[in-house]
């Protein structure tokens, strides 16, 4: 347990970088990203590279999740699970409530954001499912029954845009400034969840298709039916994501998460072989900030 908590604020601390560049300077939003982002991701971890254990359990770990956000009392969340955590995940989740507190209006989000971590939960839950031949099937169901009319992204590009966090972070980013207006909310959701969300995390899983298919694990890019389709379609997200980011009054700002998202997911290492060309073309199409973006972000995580 110990090993796989290290390894994960190893691997993903860019998680928490890229977090902590979207909310800005702010002290209290960093601290609320960075706990939120850590907790998120050792659950990732521990389902992933972890004993197999029924859903309930794994719908119990990412409880931490909502009761982060709800401001509910920290539970034994590995009860039941072959692991023992020594009360580091509700020690991540006090955290993430005391930084909460000191965000002036946390309280005119956490509604919205609760929205967003429980379908990140959900999402989880049955992404991580032990019958791995119904995983599909049983994501694919859970989007038919949540995907708002209108909303017109494939299954997997919907379910994708579930397992981002970059929704609650834009929500965090506001509340320092004091009360969220609800106008302000729905706009942001209406950029953020679905579209920035499945941009976000479609480039995850486009990077790590290599290391997904050696362990055995889902990946939404795997569900395009070939590589040109999985080409076309971030393409088609990334340009309504844009089209999105056009309509909020901040547009310029928010337009650079998008474009700095392609050049950060694809300066990464794994990009090499068959994914290279699709790369370069979502590149092409990003322009010269997302390549300014992934030469630094290349420069950063050379040894």
């Amino acid at each position: 347990m110990r090993r796989t908590a290290l390894v994960a604020l190893a691997t993903k601390r860019f998680h928490c970088e890229g977090g902590a560049a979207l909310v800005g300077p702010d002290p209290r939003a960093v601290r609320w990203v960075v706990a939120y982002q850590t907790l998120v991701d050792f659950l990732d971890s521990v389902t992933d590279r972890g004993p197999l254990v029924p859903a309930r359990t794994i719908r119990r770990l990412h409880d931490a999740a909502l009761d982060a956000v709800e401001g509910r009392a920290p539970r034994p969340y590995f009860a039941g699970h072959p692991w023992n955590d020594g009360g580091y995940t509700a020690w991540l989740v006090a955290e993430v409530q005391a930084a909460g507190r000191d965000l002036p209006g946390w309280t005119t989000v956490t509604a919205p954001a609760l929205r967003l971590a429980r379908r990140y939960a959900e999402l989880q839950t049955l992404k991580h499912q032990p019958e791995v031949g119904r995983r599909a099937r049983a994501l694919s169901a859970w989007v038919r029954a949540h995907r708002a009319p209108g909303e017109d992204l494939a299954w997997w590009e919907w379910a994708a845009a579930a397992g981002s966090t970059l929704g609650i972070f834009a929500l965090v980013r506001e509340a320092v400034a004091g009360p969220v207006p609800p106008d302000r909310v729905r706009d942001l959701l209406a950029c953020y969840s679905p579209w920035m969300g499945a941009l976000h995390i479609l480039l995850d899983y486009f990077v790590d298709q290599e290391e997904d298919r050696v362990g055995g694990d889902f990946n939404f890019v795997a569900c395009y039916p070939s590589d040109r389709a999985a080409a076309a379609g971030l393409a088609r997200v990334f340009g309504r994501t844009l089209a999105e980011c056009g309509r909020l009054r901040d547009a310029g700002y928010h337009r650079w998460i998008a474009l700095g998202l392609v050049g950060f997911y694809l300066a990464d290492r794994k990009v090499s072989g068959r994914l290279v060309e699709p790369a370069e073309r979502l590149l092409r199409t990003a322009g010269v900030a997302s390549r300014l973006v992934r030469a630094v972000a290349r420069v950063a995580r050379s040894p």
